[in-house]
C-alpha cells in the first residue's frame, strides 16, 4: 500500500522470504535498496536476499559498501558476511578453483570495520580452517594443510563462546581423524544445532 516506505518494503521482503519465494523477496529488496541506497538496514536485507538466491559475489559487494551503525535488527551483519564468503568459497571448490576458495575463506575470518563488529579476542575459525585444509589437500600443499589442522587441535577459548560444530570438529581431529568426508558426515549425522553444521552439509556436495 505504501511502496515508497522502506519499512513497508522491508516487511514485504520478509513476507516473501517467509513464504519460500526467494526470487520475489530479492526483487522487492532490490527495489527498496535502489530507492533507499543510504539505509544500511535496507542494504543489509538486500545482501541477505542476494545470499539466499546464491548471488554471493553481489552480496559481498553490497556488504562492502555499507556503513553500519549500532542498531537492532534481525540480521547480524558479520555473520552474514562470514557465511556469504564461506558459501562463495564452496562454490569455487565445486569447480576446482582451490586458490580462489582459499581467498574467500581467509576473508570469512576477517572483521570489516564498516560492518560495526569488533573481532573477538579468540575468534573461532575452526570451520573455515577445516575447509582451508581441504583446499590445500587438493592443491597438495601439505604444510598449509597441517597448519590448519594444528589450529583446529590447539584452539581454546575458555573465556568466550565457541561453536558446537567447531568443538566436535576438534574432538574428531584430536582423535586422529583426517578423512574429510567422514568428518563432515559425522557432523551432519549428529544434527548439531549450529549454523556451521548447516554450512558443512553444503560443503559435503564437494566431497
Amino acid at each position: 500500500m505504501d511502496p515508497l516506505s522502506w519499512r513497508a518494503m522491508l516487511k514485504l521482503t520478509q513476507y516473501y522470504s517467509g513464504q519460500k519465494q526467494p526470487e520475489k523477496a530479492l526483487e522487492t529488496a532490490g527495489k527498496n535498496f535502489r530507492a533507499h541506497p543510504s539505509s544500511f538496514i535496507v542494504g543489509l536485507q538486500y545482501a541477505q536476499m542476494l545470499k539466499i538466491n546464491k548471488k554471493y559475489d553481489e552480496a559481498l559487494k553490497i556488504l562492502g559498501g555499507l556503513e553500519m551503525l549500532p542498531a537492532e535488527g534481525d540480521v547480524n551483519a558479520h555473520s552474514l558476511f562470514r557465511e556469504t564468503n564461506i558459501l562463495y568459497a564452496i562454490d569455487q571448490m565445486k569447480t576446482g578453483k582451490w586458490k580462489k576458495a582459499v581467498i574467500y575463506l581467509n576473508q570469512a575470518e576477517t572483521w570489516p570495520e564498516n560492518l560495526f563488529s569488533g573481532e573477538p579476542y579468540l575468534a573461532d575459525n575452526r570451520i573455515t580452517q577445516f575447509l582451508r585444509a581441504y583446499c590445500f589437500n587438493r592443491l597438495k600443499i601439505r604444510s598449509e594443510e597441517e597448519k590448519a589442522f594444528t589450529y583446529i587441535i590447539e584452539y581454546k577459548n575458555p573465556d568466550g563462546w565457541t561453536g558446537a560444530a567447531g568443538n566436535r570438529l576438534t574432538d574428531l581431529v584430536n582423535a586422529g581423524n583426517r578423512d574429510y568426508k567422514k568428518i563432515t558426515e559425522i557432523l551432519m549425522n549428529e544434527k548439531i544445532s549450529d549454523r556451521d553444521s548447516d554450512l558443512m552439509s553444503i560443503f559435503m556436495t564437494c566431497l
